[in-house]
């Protein structure tokens, strides 16, 4: 059940954040952070955080991230630069 709302939160933070409302796109994927931390999870609040010129939160999230998977496979790292 946990991974379906964390699914669920996720998909949600990522259509609030594609319609530029950043504050209910980091709400959900503090949500699904919740519920089951991922790489995801972190990356998008990241975003929505950075999106809001929250850049101190923004980096912690993108950290986070990476330290779930150190292989970055999804560039994480390039958000830090």
């Amino acid at each position: 059940m946990k991974d379906l709302l964390a699914t669920t939160f996720l998909n949600m933070a990522v259509c609030y954040f594609l319609m530029d409302n950043h504050v209910k796109a980091c709400e959900k994927a503090t949500l699904s952070i919740n519920q089951k931390p991922t790489v995801k999870a972190y990356y998008r609040r990241g975003k929505s955080y950075y999106a809001r010129k929250n850049f101190d939160k923004a980096v912690e999230d993108f950290e986070e991230a990476i330290k779930l998977d150190p292989t970055d496979p999804n560039s994480i790292k390039n958000e830090l630069n």
